[in-house]
Formats: structure tokens, sequence, C-alpha cells
């Protein structure tokens, strides 16, 4: 098994792996020799005679590489996939869908494990307390007794709603779906009509966005007070006009990748986890 690129997560999975597995690992600067951990010299030693590669979580930067925050050099994905067989099987988490289609053109045996939904769920547990750290850190407030509005109500919407409403704040939930709104109410937070926010947004303590969309445009941030703190949690392209809140002089977080970032262990035994549930049911 090669572990290939990731960010402190990636080298936790690596460790926990070499317990069950041969494995080595490839794209990760200046690490010292670690225990039962083969390192390669370059990419193709690291895909030489091994039968599963795990990719990181994102699989991929904005520039066609595989993302390698922890490496000076780029892993350009095509090169990887150019040199696979298709008795190995490459492995990813949340893969944008040209790499999924140039898998196909490569006949490469690719899998993005983040669509397990065991992995998607446990992945909100340290998400959520990541953006709780983010807002302790930085509001000049206790959570206790703040009026916080959570935007969407997906997995990691649901998690750190549950988390802040047992703190003891006054949780909002602003969603577009009315089951979604229906759920919030019997989990007895305030539900908002995402088209009904406005009214609500000068009144907040701290906005957390869960929306892969332009949820907080120049519209919404002109009637947000600028000492409320906006945590976004959307992946790419985010929920929030930065610029415009910048002009406003409201503190935006753009909290990417938390679960690698505040707990690089426990994110690191879920992804294990789902692997080897894949694996054993993979015919290889």
């Amino acid at each position: 098994m090669t572990v290939l690129g990731g960010d402190q997560r990636s080298l936790e999975l690596a460790k926990l792996c070499a317990e069950d597995y041969d494995v080595t690992i490839y794209g990760f600067d200046g690490l010292e020799t670690l225990k039962h951990i083969n390192m390669a010299r370059d990419l193709q030693e690291a895909l030489k005679e091994t039968t599963f590669i795990i990719g990181p979580l994102p699989f991929q930067d904005q520039d066609g590489n595989l993302n390698t925050p922890l490496c000076s050099d780029d892993i350009e994905l095509e090169t990887v996939m150019k040199q696979l067989t298709d008795k190995q099987w490459l492995f990813g988490g949340s893969i944008d869908e040209q790499w999924m289609n140039l898998a196909k053109k490569y006949r490469v045996n690719i899998i993005d494990y983040f669509k397990q939904e065991q992995l998607q769920v446990l992945n909100a547990i340290p998400t959520a307390e990541g953006a709780i750290q983010i807002a302790m850190e930085t509001m000049n407030i206790t959570l206790h007794d703040a009026n916080v509005m959570v935007l969407g109500f997906g997995r990691v919407a649901k998690t750190v709603a549950q988390m802040l409403h047992g703190i003891g704040a006054r949780v909002y939930i602003g969603a577009r779906n009315a089951a979604q709104l229906a759920w919030t109410t019997v989990s007895r937070y305030e539900a908002i009509p995402l088209k009904e926010i406005d009214r609500y947004l000068k009144n907040m303590d701290l906005i957390i966005n869960t929306i892969p969309a332009r949820v907080l445009d120049k519209e919404k941030l002109s009637v947000i007070e600028p000492d409320t703190l906006i945590i976004d949690l959307a992946s790419h392209p985010g929920g929030v006009d930065v610029a415009f809140a910048k002009k406003r002089g409201i503190h935006v977080n753009w909290a990417l990748a938390l679960p690698g970032k505040v707990a690089p262990v426990s994110a690191a035994s879920y992804i294990k986890k789902t692997i080897d549930d894949i694996i054993f049911n993979l015919e290889v």
C-alpha cells in the first residue's frame, strides 16, 4: 500500500495502515525515518509493486495536481494515472468529476472513499469541533447565549448545530428545503427559510455556512454587523463574497480541511476504517 500525498492526517493514516499493511509513502517533505514505513525516492518507486494507492482528502488542488500541502514538488494527476496498471487501485477523497473521467480514459481502477456515508458522518465531528474552536479563539464573547446562524442542514450543519446547542447558544438554521426546516424544529432550533434570513442576520454574533454556493452575497453581507464572525465550511467556491466582506470589515474564516488540522489522528482512523471496508469487499 502507498500513501500518496496529503496533509497531517495522511501521515497519521500511513502510521495506522503500517499496522496491517506493508506501507510506502511519497509526497511529503523533510520527514525523518518512520517506523515500519518505506519512503519512496520518486513517484515511480512509490507506485511500483503496490496494489493500493491512497490519495488525500481532498484529492486534487486547483491546478490539476495531487493535493500535497506537505510537499514542495507538484505531483501531476495525469502522470500518476499513466503509470498505473489494471491490477492497481487508486483511492482518493472528494474526487472531481474530471479526474474520475480521466481515470476511465486510462482504465484506472479509482474509488472515491469520501462518497461512503460512514466517512462523511464521522468527518463531520472534527469539522464541527474545529469550527467551534475557531469561534472560541476569535470571538470576545462566549458561545453560551450567543446568537448563531448555521446555513444548511446537512451532516456538518447538523453536527455543529447540536454541539452549539449543547454549549448553550441560541441556534438558528437557515435552509431552503422544507423537510430540513421541519427537522430543525424537531431539534428545537429556530427554523428560517433561506430567502428570509436577511432580517435575522444583523442580530447574529456568529454565522457558520455549510452551503457550497454564494449564499452570503453583497446584499446579505450589507446587513451583517462588522463584529459578526463568519466561518465558511463550504468547499470551493465557498459561500461568501469574501472581498465584499473585507470591505465592510467583517471577519471571514474560510476553514477548509479542518479534520486534518484539528484532529488528524481521529480523522485518519475514520479514513482507514472506510478504506479497510472497501478493500474487504473488492475482488482483487
